[in-house]
This record gives structure tokens, C-alpha cells and sequence, in this order.
């Protein structure tokens, strides 16, 4: 196929919704919580505090979309997102509210082809389609990991 069809990109809009409404869940976990709440990490190994799984959500999605789909160049610091700490939920929803509306009007200028070409993403041969559902549910999964810190951040204070 020689060019994004109107089928593919409504198709391409809605994987970004659901994304989209992936990671406002994600920053939603965070209303009304303080600066320790929201940098907090449950007391195991590898977790993650909400902010950052906030962080990396949305610099991963617009990464990959960006350099995948849509072709830029682009480097990502996963070492960054993995150690940021955040004063507040604010900043990180406007950043999100701008980068959504940066991806939007990408992914609405997508090149020819570009949801049924191959890429080469995490060492596997896949079509741009695939490319949005992996992240789709990446996004989804980050879902249920903020939910379940700011469950265990209750418990915790809870106990306290």
C-alpha cells in the first residue's frame, strides 16, 4: 500500500485515544496526593513511584511513535524517566496535554505506508499497526501498576 488510507488513520486516532486514556488514568492516580505520595516506591525490589510510571508512559509512547511511525530522529534517556521525582501531578499533565496534541497531529500527517510497514521494534519484525497495539497495551499495563503503588501508598499510611 502506497499511502494512509482514511481507514488507517482513524484507525491509528483511536489506538492514540486508547493510549491516550491509558495514561490519564495513570496521572489520575495521583490527584490529590502530596510530593513524598507521589515519588513514593513500594518497598520491593524494581517499583516504581507514580511519577514514574508517569514519566516513562508518555516518554516511551512518544518516542516510539515518533521515531518508529513516524520517522524522526530521536534518542530516549530510559535512565531519566526511571529516576525522575516530580513536585506535583500539574506539570506532568500539561506536559502530557501538550505531547498529546504533538503526537495527534503526527501521527495525522503519517507517511504513505506507514501502518503496514515492518519495523524493527524490540529485536521483532512488525507492522506499524502492531507497533500501536504493543503500545496500547504497554500503556495499559502502566495502568494497572499506578493503581495498585497508590493502593499499596494507602496501606502504608494506613498502617502507619
Amino acid at each position: 500500500m502506497n499511502e494512509v488510507t482514511m481507514e488507517q488513520k482513524e484507525l491509528a486516532e483511536v489506538f492514540l485515544e486508547r493510549i491516550a486514556a491509558s495514561i490519564d488514568r495513570i496521572l489520575a492516580t495521583m490527584d490529590g496526593l502530596t510530593q513524598d505520595d507521589i515519588n513514593w516506591r513500594p518497598p520491593a525490589e524494581k517499583t516504581n513511584s507514580l511519577y514514574v510510571l508517569g514519566v516513562h508512559t508518555i516518554a516511551y509512547t512518544a518516542f516510539v511513535i515518533s521515531t518508529k511511525l513516524c520517522g524522526k530522529s530521536g534518542t530516549r534517556d530510559a535512565e531519566a524517566e526511571f529516576s525522575a521525582v516530580g513536585e506535583s501531578v500539574g506539570p506532568l499533565r500539561m506536559s502530557w496535554q501538550l505531547q498529546r496534541k504533538q503526537l495527534s497531529e503526527e501521527m495525522a500527517k503519517l507517511p504513505p505506508g506507514a501502518l503496514d510497514k515492518k519495523y524493527d521494534y524490540t529485536n521483532r519484525n512488525v507492522s506499524g499497526i502492531e507497533v500501536l497495539l504493543i503500545l496500547a497495551r504497554h500503556a495499559h499495563e502502566h495502568v494497572g501498576h499506578a493503581e495498585l503503588t497508590r493502593d499499596l501508598l494507602k496501606a502504608s499510611k494506613a498502617a502507619k
